[in-house]
């Protein structure tokens, strides 16, 4: 009898879907190398500021707040699993969690105790505009790696763009675009988070 094989999984961004996207098929490997981490980079901060990239279960350690669990990600599928500090499964009424805000109330009065609570929460997926962002800011990396500021015009906008803090002049863009940021802006987990 042979193993199952195992699961393939597509990532949110694949390097093949960007270069693609950005008409680089002429890349050498040592190219691909470098927009492949460019893309990781990418991925990995807008997974920090939106939440998980696709709609998977996903295991959060809180502290509670008065009553409440608050999670860091919003517009969540479903709650599938509470559990307190002492590792006890929790039950909590469906009334009592607000999926589109990420909170869940465990008790309808007083404190709950304190540690860190275990709850299984299953996020939403992101489509189009979180997908592009992610396309717009790795080619924006790759692309200030490789030192795209090559015409008169393009060299003197980006003369005067320099990090606030860092005296050594040399011409720098900014590592998030504004029109990438624009595309987030709708999926961005609560502040301070």
């Amino acid at each position: 009898m042979s193993e199952p094989a195992p699961e393939v999984t597509t990532p949110f961004v694949s390097l093949d879907a960007l270069v693609e996207w950005m008409r680089a098929g002429q890349l050498t490997n040592e190219q691909k190398r470098a927009l492949q981490e460019c893309l990781d980079a990418a991925l990995e901060w807008t997974t920090d500021k939106v939440g998980p990239l696709e709609d998977v279960a996903r295991t959060y350690e809180v502290w509670p707040s008065g009553r409440s669990l608050v999670l860091p990600d919003t517009h969540l599928v479903a709650v599938t699993e509470v559990r307190d500090p002492d590792g006890n499964l929790v039950e909590v009424p469906a009334r009592r969690i607000n999926r589109l805000a990420g909170v869940i109330e465990v008790a309808a009065r007083g404190r709950i105790i304190t540690g860190t609570w275990t709850v299984v929460a299953q996020a939403r997926s992101h489509g189009s505009s979180v997908r592009l962002a992610v396309k717009i800011i790795a080619s924006h990396l790759f692309d200030t790696q490789r030192g795209r500021a090559t015409n008169v015009a393009t060299a003197g906008l980006m003369g005067g763009a320099t990090p606030v803090g860092d005296p050594s002049g040399v011409p720098k863009g900014f590592a998030i675009p504004s029109r990438a940021a624009e595309l987030l802006k709708p999926f961005l987990r609560p502040g301070g988070m």
